[in-house]
């Protein structure tokens, strides 16, 4: 007997696309002795369809100065657009029923010229996930240790364009 999803959700994971189980990490807390860095002036969007699981991640760049807007999907994400300019993105790539909105919308957006570094924080890293994410000039991870790595770098580039 063949259930009707699993042809789908078998293509789905192949692709990269949403995991039935969501793999929880602990692994935030910066080594002992490593310095924070310095986000003030930085403004980022995080667009997550399930804002609510990184609120302990954006209060961590709040506090290191970083002014922070939560959007749930791509028409909230565009209503933001709009009306504020950003430096960075951070989003998940499985947001919605087709399992890559996030790398969609960052090609839109990038057509647009409307995002410099992006970098994805994902719950199942794949080979098609990192290839997309490479071809769109964009960073990507499943560890909280390496997120915070990544939005080091991209705030140090973005100081460096601003002088």
């Amino acid at each position: 007997m063949r259930l009707p999803q699993a042809d789908q959700l078998v293509r789905r994971l192949q692709e990269g696309g949403a995991a039935p189980v969501a793999m929880i990490r602990e692994d935030e807390e910066p080594p002992a002795g490593e310095a924070r860095s310095d986000y003030t002036g930085v403004s980022i969007l995080w667009v997550d369809d399930y804002p609510e699981q990184n609120f302990q991640r954006v209060r961590r760049l709040q506090g290191q100065g970083a002014a922070v807007i939560l959007a749930q999907d791509r028409p909230s994400a565009e209503v933001f657009l709009g009306s504020f300019g950003f430096d960075l993105l951070i989003s998940d790539v499985s947001r919605g029923p087709g399992g890559d909105e996030g790398l969609v919308d960052l090609a839109r957006w990038r057509e647009s010229g409307l995002f410099g570094p992006a970098v994805f924080f994902v719950n199942r890293l794949t080979p098609a996930r990192l290839q997309r994410a490479g071809e769109l000039g964009a960073r990507i991870t499943d560890s909280p240790r390496t997120l915070a790595q990544y939005v080091d770098t991209a705030c140090a580039e973005i100081r460096q364009r601003r002088s």
